[in-house]
C-alpha cells in the first residue's frame, strides 16, 4: 500500500508518497469517487475467492488492500478505524513471511506503522518502521531504507527523543546524498534543523535550514522552500526578532497555493500569529490562529491543533480572560497527553500553571509548572526549561522562599547561557537581542542573591549580561 512519511513536529511538508506494487496490480479496483464501504466490499469478495482457491499471494494482497482502506478511511484517518486496519494487516503479514516476499513484508510493516500513527501510538509505530528499514537494508534498497529511517527519526522527534532523532536523520541525509536525491536531502536537512532548533542550537538549525531553502529554490520546489522559510521564521521568532520572523513567514505564505500544502499554510499562519502575539497585537494574533485552527481541525491534525488551542489560550490570558484561557489550555493538554506530545504538553502545563497563579490558586500553579518542567527536561529543550525555571523563580520569590527561588533562577540562567553559546556564531545584533529579551531574569536573580548576601555571585550573574 502507500508508504507515507510520518511528519516531524511542526513539519507540514507533504513528503514523497511511494505507491506499493499492489497498487499497480489492482489499480482498476481503486476509485476515488466510490464509497469506502463499496471498495472494501469489492476486496472482501476477492479475498473470499483467493481463500477458496488457496491463492496465498492474492489473499495477502487483498488483506493488505482492506487494511489500507480502513486505515485511510476515505481520506479521514479516524483512530476508531485503525483497529480494523490492523486486524487485516496483521493477517497479511505472516502470509508474506511464509511466501518469503521480503519486499511485500516490508511494505505491510510500513502500513502497520502508519495505522499506529493514526491511532496515536507512536512508540509502536516506530518499532514497525525499524523492522521495515532493516529489511530494505538487507535487500539493498537504499531509497526505501532511507525513507523508513526518516520515519523513525520523525517519531523520535515527536516523542522528544532528540539525540535518537538526530542519529536517524543523519543516516537518512547520508543515504540521500549518496543517491543524489537532492529533494530528499532537503527534507532531511529540514528535519535536522527542527531538532537542533528544539535543542536550542539555533546556529546549526539555521545552517541546515538555509541549505534546504537553497536546494528547494533551485529545484522549483515551492512547498519545500516555504517549509524551510517557515522554520527560519520560527527560529528568529524564538530569538526575539519578530519583525525578521514576519519577513520569512510572509515569504513562505505566497508559495502555498497547492491544496497539498494546506497543513503547511496552517503552520505559517500560526507562526505569523505568534509573532504578532509577541509584538503585543493580540487581535491580529487571534485572527491568524483562528485561520490556522480551522485548517488543522478540518484535516484532523490533532497534535498541531492542540498547539494552536494552547496559543489561543495565551491570547485570552494576556487579555485578562483567565478562565477562558484555561478552557483552551485544558483542551490542548488533553490532546497532547493522549498522543504523547511531551514537548507541547510541557509548554501547555507551564501556561496552565502561570494562569492558575494569576487567579490565586498557588498550589495548582506549582503542580502544573513542576510537571511542565519535568517534561521540558525530558525533551531536552533548554529554551522552554529556562522559561519555566524563571517562572518558578518568581513563584517562590512571591512565596517568600528566596533560597528555592535562587535555585530555579540559577537553572534558568544556565539554560539561557547554553543557548547563548549555541548562537555565538550568529550576527552580533541577534545575540544582543536575545540577551536583552532575557535580561530581566538575570537581574531578578542578581537581586535575590544580593538580598541573600551573596554579592560575589550576584556580580557574576550581572557580568554575564555584559559578555559578548
Amino acid at each position: 500500500m502507500r508508504n507515507v512519511h510520518r511528519m516531524p513536529p511542526i513539519l507540514f511538508r507533504p513528503l514523497t508518497v511511494l505507491v506499493a506494487m499492489c497498487v499497480l496490480q489492482c489499480s482498476s479496483a481503486w476509485g476515488q469517487d466510490a464509497p469506502l464501504q463499496g471498495q472494501i466490499a469489492q476486496h472482501e469478495k476477492r479475498l473470499a475467492k483467493a481463500r477458496a482457491t488457496k491463492n496465498r499471494k492474492d489473499e495477502a494482497l487483498e488483506l493488505t488492500w482492506i487494511g489500507f482502506l480502513y486505515s485511510n478511511g476515505g481520506g479521514q484517518q479516524k483512530a476508531g478505524q485503525q483497529e480494523k486496519a490492523l486486524e487485516y494487516l496483521n493477517q497479511a503479514l505472516p502470509i508474506q513471511r511464509d511466501l518469503h516476499d521480503r519486499n511485500g513484508e516490508a511494505r505491510i510493516l510500513d502500513d502497520i506503522g502508519v495505522a499506529y500513527s493514526y491511532a496515536g501510538q507512536m512508540q509502536i509505530e516506530s518499532d514497525y518502521y525499524k523492522q521495515e528499514a532493516s529489511i530494505f537494508r538487507d535487500l539493498g534498497d537504499l531509497t526505501n531504507e532511507a525513507r523508513a529511517l526518516l520515519n523513525v527519526g520523525n517519531v523520535n522527534s515527536q516523542l522528544g527523543q532528540s539525540e535518537a532523532a538526530l542519529d536517524y536523520y543523519t543516516q537518512t541525509l547520508a543515504i540521500y546524498h549518496q543517491l543524489g536525491l537532492r529533494d530528499q536531502e532537503a527534507v532531511s536537512m529540514h528535519a535536522l534543523a527542527l531538532v537542533y532548533s528544539g535543542l536550542g542550537q539555533d546556529q546549526k538549525a539555521l545552517e541546515y535550514e538555509r541549505q534546504a531553502v537553497s536546494v528547494c529554490h533551485d529545484m522549483g520546489d515551492n512547498i519545500g522552500e516555504a517549509s524551510a522559510l517557515d522554520q527560519v521564521g520560527r527560529i528568529y521568532s524564538g530569538l526575539g526578532q519578530q519583525h525578521k520572523a514576519l519577513e520569512y513567514f510572509n515569504q513562505a505564505l505566497p508559495l502555498l497555493h497547492d491544496p497539498k500544502s494546506r497543513l503547511l499554510e496552517a503552520n505559517t499562519l500560526a507562526g505569523i500569529g505568534s509573532a504578532y502575539f509577541d509584538l503585543g497585537q493580540q487581535q491580529k494574533a487571534l485572527e491568524y490562529y483562528s485561520q490556522a485552527l480551522s485548517i488543522l481541525h478540518e484535516a484532523g491534525w490533532f497534535i498541531q491543533e492542540a498547539g494552536i488551542l494552547s496559543n489561543i489560550g495565551s491570547v485570552y490570558r494576556s487579555s485578562g480572560q483567565q478562565q477562558k484561557a484555561l478552557e483552551y489550555y485544558y483542551q490542548a493538554t488533553s490532546i497532547q497527553h493522549k498522543v504523547g506530545d511531551r514537548h507541547g504538553e510541557a509548554g501547555t502545563l507551564w501556561a496552565i500553571g502561570r494562569t492558575d497563579d494569576e487567579i490565586g490558586d498557588a498550589d495548582s500553579a506549582l503542580r502544573s509548572e513542576m510537571a511542565g518542567l519535568s517534561l521540558a527536561i525530558a525533551v531536552e529543550d533548554p529554551g522552554l526549561q529556562g522559561e519555566i525555571d524563571a517562572s518558578l523563580m518568581s513563584y517562590f520569590q512571591n512565596q517568600r522562599q528566596p533560597a528555592v527561588a535562587i535555585f530555579f533562577g540559577m537553572n534558568a540562567v544556565n539554560c539561557y547561557q547554553q543557548i547563548r553559546k549555541s548562537i555565538s556564531g550568529l550576527d552580533q545584533d541577534l545575540q544582543s537581542s536575545y540577551v536583552q529579551a532575557k535580561s530581566a531574569t538575570y537581574r531578578q536573580l542578581a537581586e535575590l542573591l544580593v538580598k541573600a548576601g551573596r554579592l560575589g555571585e550576584a556580580e557574576q550573574v550581572l557580568d554575564l549580561l555584559k559578555e559578548e
